[in-house]
């Protein structure tokens, strides 16, 4: 369920940019930018969100995601429009990138951080903060002050 909120922002993110950029530079339908949308949406969130964004960090993520986007989109292009344009999946890769520097923010404070609920889990204590119980004794015992004692009677 915490996956869904950045899947809809991935969502909505990539949509604007692909129904924004790709309609000026190819001419294509409204179902195959949604479809192309939606399939980029999945494959960035698969490998650059969950895969690269937790082991690497931000910077590395966005960069990946570039590269990955742009990609997509000319694969894109050339399967479901028929014709191959790097200039507007370069265009869309870096639109969509700078957009992701935030939604990588997001994602590593709300979606990937572990889930722990307050009062729920009880951590183990460090040792050295632990304590030893000392106690001194009230009669002491020493043998050789009691056999001195024996010796002399």
């Amino acid at each position: 369920m915490k996956h869904l909120p950045a899947l809809g922002i991935k969502f909505l993110i990539h949509s604007i940019v692909i129904l924004s950029i790709l309609s000026m530079f190819e001419p294509a339908t409204l179902t195959n930018l949604i479809w192309m949308s939606l399939l980029v949406t999945g494959l960035s969130y698969m490998i650059g969100d969950l895969f690269i964004l937790p082991r690497f960090g931000n910077a590395v993520a966005t960069i990946a995601d570039f590269v990955l986007i742009s990609a997509a989109i000319w694969g894109f292009t050339m399967t479901l429009l028929g014709v191959s344009s790097w200039g507007a999946a370069l265009s869309s890769g870096l639109a969509i990138s700078l957009a992701e520097i935030f939604l990588h923010a997001f994602m590593i404070e709300r979606v990937l951080k572990p889930d722990v609920k307050e009062g729920k889990v009880i951590p183990f204590p460090i040792q050295e903060k632990m304590q030893t119980e000392f106690a001194e004794e009230n009669q002491t015992y020493h043998r050789n002050q009691d056999k001195d004692q024996e010796n002399k009677d």
